[in-house]
């Protein structure tokens, strides 16, 4: 029979509460560690006054059995539901090999694909983990803008994109240093309310041009407030390097008008305009495995970078992480 172990989790995206989920249902200890002050991580749905948008990920799909039946469950239990947007004109190309009508949503927020993970999980807002200290076998996490450490852990596991979990991996294992060879791309993502229903007849478009790789008729979504009309305008990836260092107001002016002059809308002006960047939003190149995991050191990585972009790679990379680690637990 295996230990029953305290385990910090660093990250409460959908692979950091993927792992505190399955961990804590094998009977560990779990403690989550999340530098922003929402769970999400890019699966999230910020507000603005009383406006919600999903700022990152705007679906998610299901390829495996075993995030489809997470989906599944999170639908009858009414956190999730199908959304079956209009495309624009020549928006086959968007899809893909996954047609619209295999979209899920959170509800009433992406976020709320993630929330029910959390349940009876102890998770820490706003603590951003500087470092890692080994002491008498154990690991101890120092808090920024605390005078505290946490811990002790028999385990600790980084599920935050590869950029920021390597540094804090660095000087402990040789293994991690695999991490480097990942490359993630920015994306400037833009939030916007009008007064009335935009004169477009879709909900979704891609490769508006070639700034504009996305946009979205947020309140378009199942479960959304009625009487909003609520848009999500989200960069490619070459807009969003030239720009990294702009200010959010700027690109979201610059973008915005650009929007406005491809979809002819002369007399028209966002009552709400953001803008927020997402560093390390898309995986341009990938581990090539599933996750990365020292036995030795009780120490392990995971996350979409690991396989891909989409939100079913962080979930996959969790589920092979917490396999690893309940194997040398037991």
């Amino acid at each position: 029979m295996g230990i029953k172990a305290r385990i910090g989790i660093v990250g409460a995206g959908l692979a950091g509460l993927t792992c505190a989920r399955q961990l804590r249902d094998a009977g560990h200890m779990i403690e989550v560690f999340e530098r922003d002050g929402l769970l999400g991580g890019r699966l999230q749905t910020e507000r603005d006054d009383a406006v919600r948008y999903d700022s990152g990920a705007q679906y998610v799909t299901a390829r495996t059995r075993e995030f489809k039946r997470l989906l599944d469950s999170l639908a009858l239990a009414g956190h999730a539901s199908g959304w079956s947007p209009r495309l624009l004109l020549g928006g086959s190309d968007l899809v893909g090999e996954i047609a619209p009508q295999d979209w899920y949503v959170g509800i009433p927020g992406m976020g709320s694909l993630v929330r029910p993970l959390a349940d009876d999980v102890r998770v820490n807002l706003n603590a951003r983990v500087r470092g890692l200290q080994r002491v008498e076998g154990r690991w101890m996490l120092q808090i920024s803008d605390r005078d505290e450490m946490a811990g002790p852990f028999h385990a600790v596991l980084l599920t935050a994109p590869a950029p920021e979990s390597y540094p804090l991996l660095a000087d402990h294992e040789e293994l991690f240093d695999e991490m480097t060879r990942v490359r993630m791309l920015p994306c400037w993502t833009v939030l916007l309310q009008f007064a009335a229903p935009l004169p477009v007849e879709f909900d979704v478009g891609a490769r508006l041009t070639e700034s504009i790789a996305w946009i979205a008729r947020d309140s378009s979504k199942p479960n959304r407030k009625r009487g909003q009309e609520n848009w999500v305008l989200q960069s490619s990836p070459e807009f969003s390097r030239q720009f990294l260092e702009e200010e959010p107001e700027d690109v979201a002016r610059q973008l915005w008008l650009e929007m406005q002059s491809a979809l002819g809308l002369v007399e028209v002006t966002p009552m709400v305009l953001n803008a927020r960047l997402w560093r390390h939003a898309l995986v341009e190149r990938t581990l090539g495995a599933s996750c990365i995991f020292s036995r030795d050191a009780m120490l392990g990585a995971a996350g979409d970078w690991c396989l891909g972009s989409r939100a079913e790679a962080a979930f996959e990379s969790a589920s092979a992480l917490v396999r690893r680690v309940r194997e040398a637990l037991s």
